[in-house]
């Protein structure tokens, strides 16, 4: 039998990240990148207050995501950013049919479990030690969720898929992943 003549009611799939607030995920689902950027500068400010005045903090991140010249531009680190930020194909979210792949992903792809590919982008532009503080502080897990929809390209590949679309002012209601999230795929959560 062919894969394409299959026909599946819906899939398991796994989302690794690392997170500070891991029930967050039982509360709101799991969000695009659009939908938590905020919250995400607001925390990352919180590791680095000490060395960092919130005015510098705030002008950092216009410096990242404008379009006016300044030394932060320049860096790589700025530049993959504003390829997220402004593009919602990158918002996610994103997960993996096989466990496996998102608690081990296969060399040249992405360690999620390890830290978002955003927060990596912010720190690599800040030299505040960012990274390690995020690291130290938040938990890794993987979050199991069942979803209707499957993607017939991923099954056949084993490939990552991406839940979206979603649109940089998507609110907290849109575009999130969230079907038959429950506490008992909570408690499944697997810290690293």
């Amino acid at each position: 039998m062919e894969v394409g003549e299959v026909t599946f009611d819906g899939a398991y799939y796994f989302h690794g990240t690392r997170v500070m607030r891991s029930h967050a995920f039982l509360e709101e689902g799991i969000l695009p990148l659009g939908a938590v950027l905020d919250r995400l500068w607001k925390d990352l400010y919180g590791l680095c207050s000490g060395a960092v005045t919130p005015s510098r903090w705030s002008a950092l991140r216009e410096e990242s995501e404008g379009d006016a010249p300044s030394p932060m531009r320049g860096k790589h680190g700025a530049y993959l950013y504003r390829m997220k930020f402004v593009d919602g194909f990158h918002f996610g979210p994103y997960a993996s049919l096989v466990r496996a792949h998102a608690m081990n992903p296969i060399d040249g792809e992405h360690d999620y479990v390890k830290s978002p590919e955003i927060v990596e982008d912010i720190a690599r532009c800040l030299e505040l030690d960012l990274q390690e503080l995020f690291e130290a502080r938040v938990r890794s897990c993987v979050v199991k969720f069942f979803h209707r929809d499957v993607d017939l390209h991923a099954v056949e590949t084993r490939d990552v898929v991406r839940f979206g679309p979603a649109s940089r002012t998507a609110t907290r209601s849109q575009h999130r992943v969230r079907p038959r999230l429950s506490r008992c795929c909570a408690r499944r959560w697997r810290p690293v």
